[in-house]
């Protein structure tokens, strides 16, 4: 990238960084006003930056769908354990359908689409470069795991769905899942600190407003079963390792996973 386009495309950058930042609080502000469901909320917060940074850095677009679309795989596990352990439970949904009995439409939407807006947001803030792979060829081995998790997943729903009752899920799975692939990835690519920590703070900020936001309109709750901990801001109350491991390390444990399956390593 010559030196002029550079400059044209850094001040473009700043000037949507600024929107970037707004823009959590006016999705806020719009979903409280209009009493919004889960689905209308989640268009707000994720979809509509989505479409932005999709429309802006085009050409990155197929290759973040490529990985995002592994999410599609292991959401199914993650939260019909979660709902049938008590740890969360959505309570808006506008499909009265749920898969497997627990797993509402809204939740198969939204990791893919988390994953979508953090791989997009990563990709056109703070990696520059005019080229890329569209396929990385280690991606297959992500999507491997993935459906082998599923897979054992469904085989016991099958066999004895008690066995699906895990104490205490939230932390197992965000120790293995989450924190383990952040340590390995610092550690074997300590140059990708800062773009990690980064993207991570503005995620915290966008997790947290949309948490706040979701719990005032009762999207939905956390009766409180297999939970370490609870974080309390006025009324409403999370986990404490939502805190941990969506708000504070969710973004940067799918960019490890980013960085070492589907990108450069830098």
């Amino acid at each position: 990238m010559n030196i002029i386009k550079r400059l044209v495309w850094q001040k473009r950058l700043n000037k949507d960084r600024i929107l970037f930042y707004a823009w959590p609080l006016a999705a806020g502000a719009i979903s409280l006003m209009m009493r919004a469901n889960f689905f209308t909320s989640l268009f707000l917060f994720f979809g509509l930056p989505t479409l932005f940074l999709s429309y802006r850095n085009k050409e990155k677009l197929k290759k973040a769908l490529l990985f995002s679309l592994s999410a599609l795989i292991i959401v199914v596990v993650l939260d019909y354990i979660c709902d049938i352990t008590g740890i969360w439970l959505v309570t808006d949904s506008i499909i009265e359908y749920r898969l497997l009995g627990q797993v509402t439409i809204e939740n198969i939407i939204w990791f893919p689409l988390w994953t979508l807006f953090i791989i997009m947001y990563y990709e056109y803030f703070f990696e520059l470069t005019d080229r890329d792979v569209l396929y990385k060829p280690r991606l297959k081995y992500l999507y491997l795991i993935f459906s082998s998790l599923l897979a054992i997943f469904l085989v016991i729903y099958l066999i004895n769905k008690d066995w699906l009752y895990i104490q205490y899920f939230y932390l197992k799975f965000g120790l293995v899942l989450v924190v383990l692939p952040i340590l390995l990835t610092l550690f074997n690519y300590p140059k990708l600190f800062i773009k990690l920590i980064k993207t991570g703070i503005y995620f915290f900020y966008l997790s947290l407003t949309y948490e706040i936001t979701a719990l005032h309109l009762n999207q939905w709750i956390f009766p409180g079963q297999g939970i370490v901990g609870r974080v309390f801001i006025g009324p409403i109350f999370f986990p404490l390792e939502e805190l941990f491991f969506w708000m504070i390390l969710g973004a940067i444990g799918i960019l490890s996973y980013y960085e070492f399956f589907d990108d450069d390593d830098k």
